[in-house]
């Protein structure tokens, strides 16, 4: 499926919802982050390479999600 398709379907099923832009642009966000480490197995260079933007923000956004690594990973 295209991206733009499925971007018309989450659009609609925020609306159908009641979701503001920002719960679902902070959902999205989420997602991505902790799809793109796991990914990388937690490796924060790799992941915030993988999503192009600077570790230390990837670093902050893990922290302000509260985003944890299973047992036996560590966020470095």
């Amino acid at each position: 499926m295209d991206l733009q398709l499925r971007i018309g379907e989450l659009s609609r099923f925020a609306l159908e919802n009641n979701l503001s832009l920002r719960d679902l642009v902070q959902a999205l966000e989420r997602r991505l982050l902790e799809e793109a480490l796991q990914k990388v197995n937690y490796n924060q260079t790799q992941a915030a390479a993988l999503l192009g933007i600077h570790r230390n923000t990837l670093r902050q956004k893990v922290k302000d999600y509260r985003i944890e690594e299973p047992s036996g990973f560590s966020l470095t």
